[in-house]
């Protein structure tokens, strides 16, 4: 059978939004990239890159985070436009590890260069608990979320990253040196996971799962509770059902993807 015509196969081709997607999709993939940092992955000129950021900015777009950039609001309005959110698809499968396990647990998603934001949770049973965090952006690195974006750099990379972080000692058990954060982030890149006890909040332990999407991290799944009720059994079994939970959250956004792909084709 012939392939089908392309629709516009006679009309011309617009370079700037073909270099506008280039640079989109570079954002995704490395956010808090510099303007010299896209140029280099992309191969065009840092010029051009600074006059497509600013035309995307202007656009909410991309928008300008610290000395980096990431992709900006409007382009998560499109796509949530396509697609049912993460949180949406998360909310009955948080509500029942919840239940399962008796303890608080969040979902969170990437925000800025290494920060990530709680959009979707669900309170476990217990008298004492963890209070919601809903809506709260996680920029610190004694929080697991934070520390799982950091363990999924590459070497170099973290390297680079925890360098420019500034350690703030939350308890007497935070991990105050870079030396000794760049250590637990080379155990959690092997574990891939992201175990916190007493590093935010005295009494306070969280275990944090990636879900990852076309290799990159798209989520973050985690339980939080009181540190006293984290023994070896909590543990091994909080783990497994988040592992699990992440894989179910991952295959079903991939197939709302494909289906809603194959109803545009």
């Amino acid at each position: 059978m012939a392939a089908a015509a392309h629709p516009l196969a006679g009309a011309g081709r617009n370079e700037s939004i073909r270099r506008a997607f280039q640079v989109l999709e570079c954002l995704a993939e490395s956010p808090g990239a510099s303007i010299a940092g896209v140029a280099r992955e992309t191969g065009l000129p840092r010029a051009t890159v600074t006059r497509v950021l600013a035309t995307l900015a202007d656009m909410g777009a991309a928008r300008r985070d610290g000395s980096g950039w990431t992709i900006g609001p409007s382009i998560g309005a499109l796509a949530r436009s396509i697609d049912p959110s993460l949180a949406e698809q998360a909310g009955p499968r948080l509500a029942a590890l919840a239940a399962d396990l008796g303890e608080t647990v969040m979902l969170a998603v990437p925000e800025g260069a290494l920060g990530a934001r709680v959009v979707a949770e669900a309170v476990g049973p217990r008298t004492v608990g963890v209070g919601s965090w809903l809506g709260r952006t996680m920029t610190d690195p004694a929080s697991g979320f934070v520390r799982m974006r950091l363990a999924a750099l590459d070497r170099p990379a973290r390297q680079r990253a925890v360098g420019e972080l500034q350690l703030v000692a939350h308890t007497r058990s935070t991990v105050r040196s870079r030396r000794a954060l760049l250590a637990e982030l080379d155990r959690i890149a092997q574990a891939d996971h992201a175990e916190v006890v007493d590093q935010f909040e005295q009494g306070l332990a969280g275990l944090a799962v990636p879900l990852r999407g076309n290799d990159r991290i798209v989520g973050l799944l985690a339980v939080y509770l009181p540190t006293s009720r984290l023994d070896a059994g909590m543990r091994r079994r909080a783990l497994q059902a988040l592992q699990a939970t992440a894989q179910s959250l991952t295959g079903a956004s991939e197939t709302t993807t494909s289906s809603s792909s194959s109803h545009t084709r």
